[in-house]
């Protein structure tokens, strides 16, 4: 009687959920190949994600906004309110995640030779 209908709505419900699967999957494999086992690779997205929603604050500083007049027919447009604070923050999920995979990631050979940079040699390092 419906035909196709059902499958078709299924499927426009169940997109979103494969498009972040498929995202999902591909940013773990991205942190395999950077040296994480696939567990830290997923836990580390998943934290990373997690985090995105935390912003740490390091300025704040006060805006002064001229008041602007108002046209003669306010009511048929939206005026924003004004600013009157601007903050600048780190969000923990992008800066988190960074430092994340630098701690996380097992240590690397300096190189085929073993050989140290020209930089470290003359530090005597």
């Amino acid at each position: 009687m419906f035909g196709l209908l059902p499958f078709v709505l299924l499927f426009i419900l169940l997109l979103p959920a494969l498009v972040f699967l498929f995202y999902f999957n591909v940013a773990a494999i991205s942190f395999t190949k950077l040296g994480l086992s696939p567990e830290g690779a997923v836990l580390l997205f998943g934290l990373s994600l997690l985090g995105s929603v935390v912003n740490i604050p390091v300025v704040r500083k006060r805006v002064i906004i001229e008041d602007r007049s108002r046209p003669f027919f306010p009511f048929l447009f939206y005026y924003p309110p004004q600013v009157r604070e601007q903050v600048i923050a780190v969000n923990f999920g992008g800066s988190g995640g960074a430092h994340g995979v630098r701690l996380l990631s097992p240590a690397k050979d300096p190189g085929p030779t073993g050989a140290r940079c020209d930089r470290h040699r003359r530090m005597g390092r």
